[in-house]
């Protein structure tokens, strides 16, 4: 059977952190993963790149506290249909927890807001661009497993 906590474990780092667990792993996985969607936002001119890298953590730390339960659920399978169903369920849940995050920050912005569209295609973005680092990751697992 797939590592069904692959999925919620790279993302949860955030979680790990506040619960005192420092699991190297699960902190450079999150590391990285939030600093591709913060290059993201920033080539989207989301901000300058230190607020980029703010709010992907805080977009991060949501949709780790939130939306862990599907993908475990969907990749609770040793197959490779079931696992990228439990990728693509997760990503749909990241994209609209992460666009929410976005939209909360944007409205209690200081400085210039930005039009619905550009942060729906901020989340969108950020989350292809990490989740196809983390499908990467689950693939090496399934050849590794298999």
């Amino acid at each position: 059977m797939t590592n069904v906590s692959l999925l919620c474990d790279i993302p949860a780092w955030t979680f790990y952190i506040a619960a005192g667990c420092l699991g190297v792993v699960w902190i450079g996985a999150g590391l990285m993963i939030v600093l591709v969607e913060a290059v993201v936002l920033r080539l989207l001119q989301w901000g300058t790149f230190g607020r980029s890298l703010l709010d992907a953590f805080l977009m991060n730390l949501a949709s780790t506290l939130i939306g862990c339960a599907v993908p475990i659920i969907l990749l609770a399978t040793d197959n490779v249909p079931g696992v990228l169903l439990g990728l693509v369920g997760g990503w749909a849940l990241s994209v609209g927890i992460e666009g929410g995050v976005l939209a909360l920050i944007n409205a209690n912005r200081k400085t210039e807001r930005r039009p619905a569209r550009q942060i729906w295609l901020a989340s969108l973005l950020a989350n292809v661009a990490s989740y196809v680092m983390l499908a990467v990751f689950i693939s090496m697992e399934l050849i590794i497993n298999s």
